[in-house]
């Protein structure tokens, strides 16, 4: 009885992550760019915001610097937390979102002082950028779950070479073997 009722309970849980787990994901990822956007636009309010600031001078050969530059992050972040929030415009969205997190880990390059305490161990600025490794995984995943895309057949891809038919497409002695089957050694493309 208690194994039934493990089970029972797994398998909601499974069909509640599978209904509901992108969109938490994509939801709280939003709401942690507008935590982290919004402070930069009042001066001295965002931990973050002096190296923010001095990344994006740095970036931007000087062209933006101190609160230019931290009111333009915060712009961007926000922005980008309100769009994986709205759910709208979710490709272009993640792409940008996936180019900022590529620029959020040039401190670990451009200011070694500030975020390594000593090789391998991080200041709290750099476990700060680290922890962002977690968010760029994330939005893999919900990039990967964007749009309803058929899942591919088992086996090599069409069009490669390797087989010369596409999963519809297979013969009948290639089902004797399974879906995926390559064909017998007699059979000539």
């Amino acid at each position: 009885m208690p194994m039934r009722i493990y089970a029972r309970t797994v398998r909601a849980l499974e069909q509640l992550s599978a209904s509901l787990g992108i969109t938490l994901l994509r939801i709280s990822i939003g709401l942690i760019y507008v935590w982290f956007g919004a402070p930069k636009f009042v001066p001295g309010l965002s931990p973050a915001e002096a190296l923010a600031a001095d990344t994006t001078e740095r970036l931007t050969f000087g062209l933006l610097s101190g609160g230019t530059a931290s009111v333009l992050t915060g712009a961007l972040e926000t922005t980008i937390g309100l769009l994986l929030i709205s759910g709208r415009a979710l490709a272009p969205t993640l792409l940008l979102q996936l180019a900022h997190m590529a620029g959020t880990f040039t401190p670990l390059l451009l200011f070694p002082d500030r975020t390594w305490e000593t090789y391998g161990i991080c200041t709290l600025e750099g476990q700060y950028i680290l922890k962002n490794l977690v968010l760029v995984a994330a939005s893999i995943v919900i990039l990967g779950h964007s749009r309803n895309r058929p899942q591919p057949p088992p086996g090599p891809a069409h069009g490669t070479g390797a087989w010369p038919w596409t999963a519809g497409e297979q013969p009948a002695h290639a089902h004797a073997r399974g879906p995926a089957a390559p064909p017998d050694d007699h059979h000539t493309p």
